[in-house]
């Protein structure tokens, strides 16, 4: 996937109390190797003010770098927009909790979701003949 003349630099930092700075003295870490750009791969729309913790630290990131600071979730929106996607299909590793974030996240961006769990299940109701609707858990399961 990388194209000639391009190199990855990879560095790690906590995800605690203290993840800006950590994020931060990564970044200035990986400054040595010349980048012309920082990607930061985590996604932070699973908690509470975890998109506004993502913007601080992008800001604070590339503030002490001044390098572009492109993050996977903006990344993840961005691509979506540039495919024309209306309606995304989202895999986590969350609990209920985290998933009704990320779902608010994706649908602040204009997104209209469908929890992969939910569209397995009501794929796998299908296949098995099973026309019995489920109420409570979205449109989908309960047109089954």
């Amino acid at each position: 996937m990388r194209p000639d003349g391009v190199a990855n630099q990879t560095a790690r930092f906590t995800l605690d109390a203290d993840v800006l700075d950590d994020s931060v003295g990564a970044a200035e870490k990986l400054s040595a190797c010349g980048l012309g750009a920082l990607i930061i791969g985590v996604a932070t729309e699973s908690f509470p003010g975890g998109l506004e913790l993502l913007e601080q630290g992008m800001s604070r990131l590339a503030e002490a770098t001044e390098l572009p600071v492109i993050s996977a979730t903006h990344a993840n929106f961005a691509a979506l927009e540039k495919i024309g996607a209306s309606r995304v299909a989202l895999a986590t590793p969350f609990d209920d909790a985290g998933n009704e974030h990320v779902r608010a996240a994706y649908e602040a961006q204009g997104f209209t979701v469908v929890a992969s769990n939910l569209a397995s299940y009501w794929q796998a109701l299908r296949a098995l003949d099973i026309s019995c609707a489920v109420e409570g858990y979205g449109r989908l399961l309960a047109t089954v």
